[in-house]
Parts: structure tokens; C-alpha cells; sequence
């Protein structure tokens, strides 16, 4: 996020903890990151800020950035209306850096000449045509596979563009499939599929535990921890800690 002509202070608006780093990091490598991650981890923060910081980089102009999630309400619920998003880019639309449009769910950036736009991936029309730059998915898991395949050639003439697959998973569906292309590590279990390794790709598995917001031994960490625990052990008792393990561990 930054702007040389900027009097804001981007780390007090975005402090990533070290895991989200990590991801942020990663980009700056491979064209395509997954992300596997356990629920709270803060998938979400990571998304709205890579796209932030995309718009805002005055090396880079005229962008076009798209943030999915698998329906158009879903992502203004989460992004244009959760004050826990909102958060992070009003500071630059109250200072004029960048300009929002809530008819088409919108940041510009004039300086840079670059957008940043929320999509609904059921509005598969909607999907077609723009030349990108950068693709943001969320909740990969719940969006149609078909949808991937329109939005693909987008892509095509953009020489440094980047997308990044955030999830929990649901299954060994094609979610799984992208995070084995970039299992570097063998951290996702492979469930008899013959996906090999691919160079431009890179995947990181996060628990919910895995969320370093907060200090170790700090009351905001303890309370978050304690949440954690006493869900899994409710889930334990009702026969269904398989469902825990899915939404929290991202397995």
C-alpha cells in the first residue's frame, strides 16, 4: 500500500500477523496462491488488503482487480458492509486517495488508473470480457467450477498478473485440486490424485489456532483460544468433530 503522496500510515490500517505475511510474501513469487485455512483466520483481511495494495502501488497503473466470492450478495455482505472490511479502505476514500462507487461495489484509484471490484461468481455473464490483472476468490469451495474457466482467459495478456484461491475446504473437490498443485510441503492430503506439482504455484494449510493476531499469553489470544477448544470439544461430544476439523483445522 504504498503511495508516495500518502500522509496515511498503511501499517496502522493493515497489520498482517506473520502467517498472513507469509501469503502477501508468496505473491510477490508465484502467479497462482492458495490458501487452505481454518475459519477466523483472517482469509477475509488478507483478500480485501492484497487488493488494496494493488490499486494503491503507484508502479503499477491502470489495473484491474476483481475479488469474488460465489454470489454478488455475499461479497458486499462481507466487503462492502462488514465494518471489520470496511475498515480497511475507508481511511483512503475519507483522505481521497481512492474514490468508492457503491453502485458496481467499487475503489478507483486516480493516480493509478487501477479498480478494484467486487463480483459474484453466479452472475457467470458478469465475468466476461475485462482484461485482468489480479483475481481475488473467496470461499473458493462454493463457487461453481465453470466459473474458473470463464474468467481464465482474462488473464491471458496481463504479463504480470497474479490470482489468489482462498478457502475452507468442502471435500476433495476442485478446491482440494488447486491446493495440490502448490503443495510444496505435503500438507494436503492427496486422496489418490495423480495432480502434479506446478512452478507458478504455491499453497499454505492454516488452522483456525493459526491466527497470530494477537500476543501469546495476551487476554485477546487466551479468549480466542478458549472459544477454539470449547467448540472442538461440543463437536467431539455430538459425534460430528469430522465438521470441526473441515471448518476450523481446513482439513
Amino acid at each position: 500500500m504504498n503511495n508516495e503522496n500518502s500522509t496515511l500510515n498503511a501499517s496502522t490500517i493493515y497489520n498482517p500477523h506473520p502467517n498472513q505475511l507469509l501469503i502477501h510474501e508468496a505473491l510477490e513469487i508465484f502467479r497462482n496462491v492458495t490458501v487452505d485455512a481454518g475459519r477466523r483466520f483472517g482469509k477475509s483481511a488478507v483478500a480485501i488488503n492484497t487488493g488494496i495494495a494493488w490499486i494503491m502501488n503507484p508502479q503499477l497503473k491502470d489495473q484491474m482487480v476483481w475479488l469474488i466470492m460465489p454470489t454478488y450478495k455475499q461479497a458486499r455482505d462481507t466487503y462492502w458492509i462488514d465494518p471489520d472490511m470496511v475498515k480497511f479502505y475507508m481511511p483512503y476514500v475519507q483522505t481521497g486517495f481512492l474514490k468508492k462507487n457503491d453502485s458496481i461495489l467499487s475503489l478507483h484509484n486516480e493516480q493509478t488508473g487501477s479498480w478494484l471490484i467486487l463480483k459474484g461468481s453466479n452472475e457467470a455473464d458478469s465475468l466476461r470480457g475485462s482484461g485482468l490483472d489480479l483475481i481475488i476468490w473467496d470461499e473458493v469451495s462454493d463457487v461453481k467450477p465453470n466459473a474458473f474457466d470463464i474468467i481464465s482467459p482474462t488473464l491471458a495478456d496481463s504479463p504480470h498478473h497474479r490470482v489468489l484461491y482462498i478457502g475452507t475446504p468442502e471435500g476433495y473437490n476442485h478446491f482440494h485440486d488447486f491446493c495440490l498443485r502448490g503443495d510444496r510441503k505435503g500438507v494436503i492430503e492427496r486422496a489418490g490424485k495423480s495432480i502434479s506439482l506446478d512452478p507458478d504455484w504455491q499453497t499454505f494449510k492454516f488452522t483456525s489456532y493459526d491466527n497470530l493476531s494477537w500476543a501469546e499469553g495476551s487476554i485477546e489470544r487466551i479468549s480466542f483460544v478458549n472459544f477454539l477448544n470449547k467448540e472442538r470439544q461440543h463437536y467431539i461430544e455430538i459425534g460430528q468433530e469430522d465438521w470441526f476439523e473441515q471448518e476450523y483445522l481446513g482439513e
